[in-house]
């Protein structure tokens, strides 16, 4: 009998503290706009600025487009993010940006993707890191389905989250910038997120920081000079065919479904691109990247544009957002340049375009954030 009571009251104290750690964490996640399902935020997307500080939430984009069907997509890292649903014909488009670190985690996407249905186009993003011997991008995509429970014990892992609890005030429900209701502590306090109406990035915080070019850049030259390994700018002179071969079996396999595509070279700042051709660390690697997509694109009678260097589209590095991102202003350059291609000259309207460029809200926004 006492060995039954012990149990008894074990269960219940441990039940007990169960039931409290959660309810604090559901009150905590509540207070850091934390404590939405994905199921949630799918059903609002169109009105939702997601900046999560617990969960990266690209996955959230694949669900809106097996909703959606937009006709032109964009597959790649965070480096075609800054494309906007504005700067096509009748907003058909979405920008799956973020889920694309390596060529694993694009076929993985494409997977899913063609599943549902197979887009009119799509703008493939590459990035040299992606065939980088020496860098190693694991798939994070491997179980798209994300534990809900488990945010209510990372949130007192989560050092940011802890030191904003402390300070409420700055936590906002509506984006000042956009309009749209934030979701997540870094849109919340930030102004930082995935627009989950089209996919793209605002960066609030740079946006209403307005830093000047050496601070912006100072953490990707940093990078370059270590070139640790495991990072994106670890040092390199020759690519990976293992990597080149599997992304050119993914084009290929693209191209059989129907689809149409459209492959361009991400842009880095006119004088980052200088420092890296000038460098003995990227120099080769960076010209084998550009040398050998085109090469490939080239046997794939796949439309191939090279904007590594962002003084090729007519832009400037103040228009950008860090050492290797471009903003909103650089990839409406790349969207008029791309849409001057048959495969996209009826997907993009290039007159509101050229207007939009010459008439920026500033370097890094060339269209209102609401939209």
């Amino acid at each position: 009998m006492e060995y039954q009571r012990f149990v008894e009251r074990f269960v219940v104290i441990n039940f007990s503290m169960i039931v409290v750690i959660f309810s604090i964490s559901y009150f905590l996640l509540g207070i850091c706009k934390e404590n939405y399902s994905d199921n949630e935020i799918v059903q609002d997307y169109k009105n939702i600025l997601y900046g999560s500080a617990l969960d990266d939430g690209a996955l959230l984009k694949l669900d809106i487009v097996e909703k959606e069907k937009p006709k032109v997509v964009a597959l790649g890292s965070s480096r075609v993010m800054q494309f906007r649903a504005e700067f096509f014909n009748d907003r058909d488009f979405y920008t799956l940006g973020g889920i694309g670190a390596s060529v694993d985690e694009v076929v993985f996407a494409w997977d899913i993707i063609r599943e549902s249905y197979i887009p009119d186009v799509i703008i493939i993003g590459i990035d040299p890191w992606w065939l980088n011997p020496n860098f190693k991008q694991e798939n994070r995509w491997t179980n798209l389905y994300t534990n809900q429970y488990g945010k209510y014990i990372n949130i007192y892992k989560n050092k940011k989250i802890m030191k904003q609890i402390l300070n409420t005030d700055d936590i906002k429900e509506i984006d000042p910038l956009s309009g749209l209701k934030n979701i997540g502590l870094d849109a919340a306090v930030n102004g930082n997120g995935y627009r989950l109406s089209d996919g793209s990035r605002q960066y609030g915080k740079i946006i209403q920081d307005k830093e000047d070019n050496d601070t912006r850049f100072k953490s990707t030259y940093e990078r370059m000079d270590k070139g640790a390994v495991g990072d994106r700018f670890v040092w390199c002179d020759s690519i990976s065919n293992q990597e080149l071969n599997k992304l050119k079996n993914l084009l290929a396999q693209i191209q059989q479904s129907g689809a149409q595509i459209v492959v361009f070279l991400p842009p880095f700042p006119h004088e980052v691109y200088n420092y890296m051709d000038n460098s003995i660390h990227f120099h080769d690697y960076l010209h084998a990247y550009m040398d050998e997509t085109k090469r490939m694109c080239s046997d794939l009678d796949i439309p191939w544009y090279n904007f590594t260097d962002l003084a090729t589209t007519g832009g400037s590095d103040d228009e950008t957002i860090d050492g290797f991102h471009g903003s909103d202003v650089a990839y409406a350059r790349i969207t008029y340049l791309l849409g001057k291609n048959n495969i996209l000259t009826n997907y993009v309207d290039n007159d509101k375009l050229e207007y939009a460029i010459n008439h920026p809200i500033d370097n890094f926004q060339v269209i209102p954030a609401s939209k």
